[in-house]
């Protein structure tokens, strides 16, 4: 009524523009956007902050129902620890904070201790034995692919299918909505065995020896027999029993990727979605042959007495984890760019490794997210501060010299090509130019070098500006292309497009995990 101010809360520290939303209020607090969403107490004046979860633009935030809703929105900042996707959040449970996680004893199947004989497991060189061919997901392998290739043979899985693994006479897919891992003849395409778990399979099983070892989002690992899918063990990683519902199916709060991180008889795994929620992620170390946790690696971003972020000034980059697919090189473990020695501890060593702002997993393409070969992230508009050194692409493979990629950019993010259009380059790791770039007959959504050849599968160019409906919608083709100069060798069609990185070559095989449900084998008559 008089305008009269009643209470004044200077900010802690004004540097950059506010997101790009208004800010909202409850009866106790405000809730501005500078950095994500800072809570600021109306009696204290107290700013709790939490960066590392923001809304759309314009629009920001909603709080209600007791809850915070944040909207998926476009922005790069901070890309390395804010969460992605649409979420409603609640306060941290009292008591949660510090609750000790059970040691949980793995559950034994009949396979237990019991290989098959004579055991017949993965060569690594002649195999694809686990997602992106190797620990350093590198997507290569030294296999060549004959040509003209013809189909072996194609087989209906049904649902939505990762990327195939291949070892042993073995090709093993998950159908990731349905909860189920598939294993087919890699003969014949026959189905040999199928198994149920408790929540999705986001990504396929890792092939070991005798035995096929994944993960699942109901918080647990499995080991199976790869011969006949016996179990051997089961061992929940999660912290506890809670539940979420996830794209409408129920999900642990600590999930499990599906692919697991195999070396030296070790199983590695994270449990958790991010380093500021429900207690944050842990980097879990299983026996393989008896799934007894060796070790957890606790990643936890906010101040471990208070439970709270520590402020956040800076712009562009903040401490934070969010869970992946895990890699690994002779030396470290990696969850993006965050580095663990061989014993699970987090390090400030690094080395160039292959990795993603988003997930391995991320098939949307955002425009500020992209594929690294490098060592650090930060900037919306690039890592490093766009280092030439660095390689960029939204599909990346290499042999451990040379870089091929798919994308809009030169090799280097600060070479963008002026028509913005997609390109295939390839370049050697550690120079600044490209050896060569050239357009390619299709959207690259898998992408595999097998030797001297590069493989890409796709829709056709500009498909998603076409009118056509139906099965000519669906249309996709496999590429194939000289590794040496990027000349286009074939050409072949496919029922349907590729699920994202969706492709595995083992034995002279190309196998292709397909959208509408379906695996389909080439193979070449004649030598490769």
């Amino acid at each position: 009524a008089t305008g009269k101010i009643l209470k004044q809360i200077e900010p802690e520290n004004p540097s950059h523009h506010h997101r790009c939303y208004l800010n909202k209020a409850t009866d106790r607090y405000i809730l501005a956007g500078r950095r994500g969403v800072e809570f600021i107490d109306l009696d204290s004046g107290e700013v709790l902050w939490h960066s590392w979860v923001r809304g759309v633009c314009r629009y920001g935030v909603m709080p209600a129902n007791g809850l915070l809703y944040a909207p998926p929105h476009a922005c790069g900042c901070y890309i390395t620890a804010k969460l992605t996707g649409f979420y409603a959040l609640a306060a941290q449970r009292v008591g949660a904070l510090g609750t000790a996680v059970p040691v949980e004893r793995p559950q034994h199947g009949p396979a237990f201790g019991k290989p098959q004989s004579p055991t017949i497991g993965p060569e690594p060189d002649a195999d694809w034995p686990t997602y992106r061919h190797d620990a350093s997901r590198s997507g290569a392998t030294g296999q060549a692919v004959g040509l003209p290739l013809r189909r072996r043979w194609q087989t209906e899985v049904r649902g939505r299918l990762t990327s195939p693994t291949v070892a042993a006479g073995r090709v093993l897919v998950a159908s990731v909505d349905q909860h189920r891992v598939v294993a087919l003849d890699a003969d014949t395409g026959q189905t040999v065995w199928q198994l149920t778990t408790g929540g999705r399979v986001d990504s396929p099983p890792t092939l070991v020896g005798p035995w096929a070892v994944f993960g699942s989002r109901d918080g647990s690992v499995y080991c199976v027999r790869s011969a006949d899918g016996a179990l051997a063990w089961r061992v929940r990683l999660a912290r506890g029993p809670e539940r979420i519902v996830v794209d409408g199916q129920l999900e642990s709060v600590w999930p499990v990727f599906g692919s697991v991180l195999v070396r030296d008889g070790v199983v590695w795994a994270t449990a958790g979605r991010s380093s500021y929620l429900d207690g944050g992620i842990e980097l879990c170390r299983l026996d393989l042959e008896t799934g007894k946790i060796l070790g957890r690696t606790p990643i936890y971003s906010p101040d471990p007495e208070t439970g709270r972020q520590p402020p956040q000034y800076g712009p562009a980059a903040m401490p934070g984890a969010l869970a992946d697919i895990l890699s690994a090189d002779e030396k470290f473990v990696y969850l993006r760019d965050s580095v663990f020695t061989g014993q699970g501890q987090p390090t400030e060593e690094t080395q160039p490794h292959l990795f993603t702002l988003t997930g391995f997993l991320d098939d949307s393409w955002a425009h500020r997210s992209y594929w690294i070969f490098g060592t650090r992230c930060s900037l919306s508009t690039g890592c490093s501060g766009r280092d030439r050194k660095l390689v960029y692409g939204r599909l990346l493979v290499t042999d451990g010299s040379t870089i091929y990629g798919y994308g809009r950019s030169n090799v280097h993010w600060s070479n963008q090509l002026e028509d913005g259009a997609y390109r295939v380059f390839a370049g050697v790791l550690g120079e600044r130019t490209a050896k060569w770039v050239r357009p390619v007959g299709c959207e690259a959504r898998a992408m595999v070098l097998a030797d001297e050849k590069l493989l890409a599968a796709g829709p056709p160019p500009g498909w998603r500006h076409s009118f056509a409906v139906g099965p000519q919608r669906d249309r996709a083709v496999l590429v194939v292309l000289s590794a040496a100069d990027g000349r286009q060798l074939a050409e072949y069609t496919l029922d349907s497009r590729p699920v994202f990185d969706g492709m595995a070559v083992a034995r002279g095989r190309v196998y292709v995990a397909l959208e509408d449900g379906q695996l389909v084998c080439l193979q070449s008559e004649g030598k490769p």
